[in-house]
């Protein structure tokens, strides 16, 4: 049932690609307006042509860079630095899960999946069919291993592209979801169109990202990760962090002008959520202490709080594609 289910899911999404460079229907993966032939390469398949916009060529860079540093996000397995994140990840895709709507067989789009931390958990948590894609080959190699290691390989189906401009026809997939891509993106605003465009009418689209209106208080987080690096038996590998090109489009928003975006490519009924208030990325033992139960409840009850709730570090804004 399930291998049935998978084949229904993903024959659909490859009958129904579309070349980037012009919109023309694909037949076999070739376009026969422009000639261009596309194709899937040791698991991915690879919808990117040239790269004619310099800040996507540094912001592959930096994300093929992360992806391939295997374990960056894995520092300190036993201890704070990956308990931490973990209750991150945990709490966002709780959020997209509920502010989407998401629920077991849907076809999900994960718009800049990256190395897919978020992506694999999800699927931990619904019985869901997902299509990653992002601009990084070394972020989805990574994704494909890891999607192999933890057996989600068969559920998962792997595409190079641009966000801004996806290989994919209209109204395909029951949710369109991002994990802190918008950011990093040139044209949010054609982020958004092309998530909503690719949606199917009556379904939802979510985007996690850093909240903007945190910002002041994100200048104290390298004290506070210099107080906590000095007390740690195991300080983060900054270095790898600090080797990175630059993101050259990084640009953070308010709920309030996600709103705008959403709103101007036709979603309605949006609902936000705010989370996560105290630094992450902390080391062993103060990070171990910041992962427990006490500091999870008591974010929660900042998240409920009214004024607090708005200096979050993540803001999840969801809306639904009318029609």
């Amino acid at each position: 049932m399930v291998l049935f289910d998978r084949e229904k899911a993903f024959s659909k999404v490859l009958n129904n690609l579309i070349c980037p460079r012009d919109q023309n229907p694909l037949m076999g993966f070739h376009c026969s307006k422009c000639g261009t032939k596309y194709g899937e390469v040791e698991g991915v398949f690879r919808f990117l042509p040239e790269i004619r916009d310099k800040g996507k060529v540094q912001e592959k860079k930096r994300y093929d860079m992360l992806g391939r540093a295997r374990r960056l996000d894995d520092i300190d397995p036993r201890g704070g630095f990956y308990q931490r994140k973990n209750l991150l990840n945990d709490a966002r895709v709780s959020a997209v899960i509920k502010g989407a709507r998401i629920d077991n067989n849907q076809l999900i789009l994960d718009v800049g999946c990256g190395s897919g931390l978020p992506t694999l958990s999800l699927m931990k948590k619904k019985d869901v069919y997902v299509v990653g894609l992002d601009l990084s080959d070394g972020a989805l190699e990574f994704l494909q291993a890891r999607a192999l290691e933890e057996k989600l390989r068969e559920r998962i189906l792997l595409f190079q592209a641009d966000a801004e401009n996806m290989p994919f026809a209209a109204n395909l997939f029951d949710r369109v979801i991002s994990f802190s891509s918008i950011e990093h993106v040139p044209n949010p605003d054609r982020f958004i169109e092309e998530c909503a465009r690719v949606c199917k009418p009556g379904g939802y689209i979510s985007a996690c990202t850093p909240n903007k209106t945190a910002d002041s208080l994100r200048l104290l987080k390298p004290m506070f990760m210099n107080f906590a690096s000095r007390i740690s038996k195991r300080p983060p590998s900054v270095e790898k962090v600090k080797a990175l090109p630059l993101s050259p489009y990084h640009k953070e928003f308010t709920d309030k002008e996600l709103h705008v975006l959403f709103e101007h490519s036709g979603l309605r009924d949006l609902s936000t959520s705010f989370l996560i208030y105290l630094p992450t990325g902390i080391p062993h033992p103060l990070g171990t202490f910041m992962a427990t139960r006490p500091i999870a409840y008591f974010e929660g009850l900042m998240a409920k709080t009214p004024f607090i709730r708005k200096f979050s570090s993540l803001v999840v804004v969801s809306g639904r594609k009318w029609g």
